[in-house]
């Protein structure tokens, strides 16, 4: 049996993109007969409670972590999946039942937060009790990284670990959306709303632009400190009438809000792999990003898709989408989805090879 302690899985959302990459392998997992038990909060990450609808049967549920009922899980076990360095109930907790185990492999997922921007001085030190409990432990641990970049941009605090290298699945569908004149100068951003996401970039950028176009802000406002720094940005500059925050959203009404827009707009600082890249090419949209994601093959098949943080390159960028044929917007589009394609089959292909190999 394949083990996953998740802080957040489906019906849940709010987390973002973890939740999306762990269905995903699910979904892989069982359709290729392997055994699975998820287990994971019984709320999503603002504290609602999770209702019944689009429950999994796989999946454990849980309103309390305690190291009893990680040893009962970890029990048969064949492999047992972190995917969080900084929970108590889904890192601490386990580590502890980890002492009543009989050796296992374990897999640790740092998803993103050992990237930098996100490892203060406190959680580096967090991080070395970690890596010395998993030292006098009898287990096999092995590191995760979704790409070569991640590892590379990582601070190397667990350098001489076990290493396998796998990205996360998609599991969405391609679109083909129509382009209309007017959406030709609607930007957009989806995901948290947090310093990371380096939104205040794109807010200077839109500034530069004609005054036709907006920007809309979609996704849960999870630091407020960080959201009332947008938005005096936003008023110092004179653009409260084309900045827009649209809320939360979810994979129900994705690709209706995505159908409002003609550029999704992705000036993140780094990420580890970036659902939301791929969500705006199944959503039939062009996407521009920063060179933090590490998708800067991308530029081969369509130029300045990967853009460093360089407020004029981008200027020039969203201008030159703005001012496309639909037909050439669609024929750079189509080139994406390409890249989606292959990036898709390869993801597959490499996570359940991995699988196998460190269960065997």
């Amino acid at each position: 049996m394949i083990v996953i302690l998740a802080p957040y899985f489906a019906p849940a959302y709010k987390a973002g993109g973890p939740i999306k990459s762990l269905r995903g392998f699910s979904k892989l997992l069982l359709e290729n007969n392997r055994e699975l038990k998820v287990v994971t909060r019984n709320n999503d990450i603002d504290g609602s409670i999770l209702g019944e609808s689009g429950k999994y049967d796989f999946v454990d549920y849980r309103s309390k972590a305690s190291i009893g009922k990680y040893r009962k899980d970890f029990k048969n076990a064949e492999l047992i999946w972190f995917n969080s360095l900084y929970s108590v109930p889904f890192t601490m907790i386990p580590v502890l039942a980890l002492f009543f185990s009989k050796k296992k492999t374990v897999l640790i997922s740092p998803r993103g937060s050992m990237l930098p921007g996100t490892t203060s001085f406190k959680k580096k030190v967090y991080l070395r009790i970690l890596k010395t409990i998993f030292k006098i432990l009898p287990h096999r641990f092995v590191m995760h990284y979704s790409n070569e970049y991640e590892k590379q941009n990582s601070i190397p605090m667990f350098a001489g670990f076990d290493e396998v290298f796998f990205n996360n699945p998609l599991t969405g569908e391609l679109q083909d959306l129509p382009i209309t004149g007017n959406s030709k100068k609607v930007l957009a951003c989806f995901g948290r709303m947090s310093a990371k996401k380096n939104l205040g970039f794109i807010i200077d950028v839109l500034g530069q632009l004609p005054e036709d176009f907006t920007l809309e802000l979609h996704g849960a406002l999870e630091h407020m400190k960080y959201v009332d720094q947008l938005k005096e940005q936003i008023a110092s500059l004179g653009l409260e009438d084309r900045v827009s925050f649209e809320g939360e959203y979810s994979s129900d009404n994705f690709g209706e809000k995505v159908n409002e827009i003609t550029v999704g707009l992705i000036p993140s600082l780094s990420e580890n792999f970036c659902h939301v890249f791929f969500e705006f090419i199944e959503g039939g949209r062009i996407v521009v990003a920063s060179d933090g994601l590490p998708w800067g093959f991308a530029n081969k098949e369509v130029p300045e898709t990967i853009l460093p943080l360089e407020e004029e390159l981008w200027k020039q960028r969203i201008l030159e989408i703005s001012k496309m044929s639909d037909d050439d917007y669609h024929t750079q589009q189509k080139k994406l989805c390409g890249i989606y394609n292959k990036v898709k089959d390869e993801i597959e292909e490499d996570f359940l090879n991995v699988v196998n190999t460190i269960t065997d």
